[in-house]
């Protein structure tokens, strides 16, 4: 949506003394949903006119004398009246300064309102690091946190909480309902066993986790992981689970969302590993934030809509690159973009398939067409979050810049495999967008213009030589 705001006024010595003259407002508005769907006008603060209407695109005009400024804010809604999952596909070329000359497309699929209540049923297993280092506050927000979490599942979902150090503690050896008796009996053993000590093992954490949450057929399996720490052998953690989660004879793979706490802990590392595991990362930097940012990932993970969704008729372009590389599940919490650079003639069509929460078979078409006044590299990605708010639950956006996203993606992968040409990569994609990266360096650099004083020499000092 962009709005123009026009004003026109003359300065005050222009009019007359005691008199008040009219002013001119304008407000010019364009809302373009990109969805090739009609938009349905709900609410506006000022009385606009509709001045062109097509398929997912409306324009707006408001204009008036006025003897004052309007002092009101400017409010627009409107929704895109749809009860099932929805999106396209837009394509762009390259400009001349972007550093990957190849064309352009960012796929997106909204769950729609129908599908969002559809939520799939969870095997949830917590597993949480209390080794010596969340000590203090950090375990006690973290405490805070998980039961937090534990009273947002569902009847029908199970559950189970794992604590390692260099050893594990399991509430339950099998998952159980997460009945009141049994949330209430989970809330009693993390006080009592949530107490720092001992070194870090997370590789044996981690492969008891796929153990234990192997076979799912009817429910997604979620590992909700907690540290705050690193460790030695953190790449070798992370061809282990891709081996173990590859061998899984079930459909429903393990998912694999991580939460990092401090800035001790891998980042890269937390962020690969949630990527192996087709899950999403989070992290908060300090004990206060450890409650709100859990909830944010948390509520992702338990909103799961589609699954295993599968991407028809990319196979025949040349030199095709997508990201993510792993595609997520569709969550009711805001859409699914993939982003992709290729070569070749794209189809007018793409299928994407995925499996519902009664585990049958989704589709969908998404037409192709041309983004002329989106800047697809520079994209920005609504997530949507809850906050209460006076009694009320709100909706927050947090926007979230593609190339940042990017940036990140790569950078765990150059740390993972070791590389240095997507280091190199990640560097130059870090200049052309301006957002920082492991590679390179904010500088700030002030400039201060110092006006040079020339003195004109007189005419009776023309000429005039020292002695």
């Amino acid at each position: 949506m962009v709005v123009q705001i026009f004003q026109s006024n003359f300065p005050e010595y222009v009019t007359p003394a005691g008199k008040k003259l009219s002013k001119k407002e304008k407000i010019q508005l364009t809302v373009d949903v990109g969805l090739g769907t009609e938009v349905e006008c709900k609410t506006s603060s000022h009385p606009l006119k509709e001045q062109k209407r097509v398929v997912g695109k409306l324009l707006f005009l408001y204009e008036a004398e006025v003897l004052t400024w309007s002092s009101s804010d400017f409010v627009f809604t409107y929704s895109v009246p749809t009860s099932n999952a929805f999106g396209g596909v837009l394509l762009q070329s390259p400009s001349s300064l972007t550093i990957d000359q190849r064309e352009m497309f960012s796929l997106y699929l909204f769950p729609g309102p129908y599908l969002s209540k559809k939520v799939i049923r969870k095997e949830v297993l917590f597993v949480v690091d209390i080794s010596g280092s969340m000590k203090g506050r950090t375990i006690e927000a973290t405490k805070s946190a998980v039961i937090a979490a534990l009273l947002k599942l569902d009847q029908g979902d199970l559950f189970s909480i794992m604590a390692f150090n260099d050893q594990t503690y399991l509430y339950s050896s099998t998952l159980e309902l997460a009945t009141e008796e049994a949330l209430q009996k989970a809330t009693d053993w993390i006080g009592m066993n949530f107490i720092p000590g001992g070194s870090t093992n997370m590789s044996i954490a981690l492969s008891q986790a796929i153990e234990m949450l192997s076979g799912a057929k009817q429910s997604v399996p979620i590992i909700f992981f907690v540290t705050d720490g690193a460790v030695e052998n953190e790449r070798q953690i992370c061809e282990i689970m891709i081996k173990q989660l590859k061998n899984q004879g079930s459909d429903l793979c393990p998912r694999v969302y991580t939460f990092g706490i401090g800035s001790f802990c891998n980042h890269y590392f937390l962020r690969m590993l949630a990527m192996i595991g087709r899950g999403h990362f989070e992290a908060a930097s300090d004990a206060d934030s450890i409650v709100a940012r859990m909830e944010v990932l948390f509520s992702r993970a338990a909103s799961t809509v589609l699954l295993n969704i599968s991407i028809d008729g990319l196979d025949d372009l040349d030199a095709l690159q997508v990201y993510p590389s792993v595609i997520l599940d569709l969550c009711s919490e805001g859409p699914l973009i993939v982003f992709g650079h290729y070569r070749g003639g794209f189809p007018d069509t793409l299928k994407v398939k995925g499996i519902l929460a009664d585990m049958s078979n989704f589709t969908i078409d998404l037409k192709v067409q041309r983004a002329k006044e989106i800047p697809l590299d520079k994209v920005i990605q609504l997530d949507f979050t809850k906050k209460k708010l006076k009694g009320f639950t709100w909706p927050f956006l947090l926007l979230k810049i593609l190339a940042k996203q990017q940036i990140e993606h790569y950078t765990s992968q150059a740390w993972f495999l070791q590389d240095k040409k997507l280091e190199e990569k990640v560097a130059k994609m870090s200049m052309q967008s301006g957002v920082v990266s492991e590679y390179t360096r904010m500088v700030l650099l002030e400039t201060v213009q110092v006006q040079e004083k020339h003195t004109s020499t007189s005419s009776g000092n023309k000429g005039k030589k020292e002695s």
